[in-house]
């Protein structure tokens, strides 16, 4: 009996060793996964953001585009203007001298009557 009683401790004693390692390798298994909850929590966090800064940006890339288009209208209406403005200031300067021109001839049929 003694026989089987130190066996029966030794049993006792690989068992309970055995036990302590499970629960172990649980605790172990059981943070490994607060973990991954965690880090994965974090990431669908992350790409939440970066979708918000993605739409974010397209909708500033899209007022800049608005913007360009709207200067470059602008731009060419401007220029059309100036160029309709400059012949305009060009015929009345050929106009002056024209005047300028008859006015002077004028002046000397004026002087030898």
């Amino acid at each position: 009996f003694r026989a089987l009683d130190k066996d029966g401790l030794d049993l006792a004693a690989s068992n309970e060793k055995v036990v302590l390692s499970a629960k172990q390798v649980m605790s172990n298994i059981q943070s490994t996964n607060y973990r991954l909850s965690e880090k994965a929590t974090l990431l669908r966090s992350n790409d939440a953001r970066a979708s918000e800064a993605m739409a974010t940006t397209m909708k500033v890339l899209e007022e800049v585009v608005a913007s360009s288009k709207s200067h470059q209208q602008l731009t060419n209406d401007f220029s059309s203007k100036s160029l309709v403005l400059l012949t305009d200031v060009k015929q009345l300067d050929t106009d002056s001298m024209e005047i300028s021109e008859k006015i002077a001839q004028e002046g000397k049929i004026c002087m030898t009557s």
